[in-house]
């Protein structure tokens, strides 16, 4: 058993999460596990959008109480060249992102049971 899955398991054991928790937690985990070039942070932006929990910047920022220059940063490099996301617009005030699966995402949630 990996650190990872102590922590996880260790979670899991001692609060008492949601279902759909508990399936986010696992959704993140098995897209770390297939080796991509995704940080964690990067991978939980992608399982929450499979999960059709967070489709902008800020939704995610406010569920997942981070730093919105934090998931902006993030974003930026999922949608990069051959990422994992397709920025669709910007709100110029708010730096507020929306975004959608790029092919490659595609491919990824098509390797996933979700």
């Amino acid at each position: 058993m990996s650190e990872h899955e102590e922590v996880s398991t260790e979670l899991s054991d001692t609060i008492q999460l949601s279902d759909l928790t508990r399936h986010f937690i696992a959704l993140v985990e098995t897209i770390e596990a297939k080796d991509l070039p995704l940080t964690r942070l990067g991978a939980g932006i992608v399982a929450a959008l499979l999960l059709d929990g967070a489709h902008d910047s800020r939704t995610f920022a406010r569920l997942f109480e981070i730093e919105h220059a934090l998931v902006l940063r993030e974003l930026a490099y999922l949608a990069a060249i051959d990422g994992f996301l397709t920025v669709t617009h910007r709100d110029e005030r708010t730096q507020r992102s929306f975004y959608i699966l790029s092919d490659r995402g595609e491919k990824l949630k098509a390797q996933l049971i979700i």
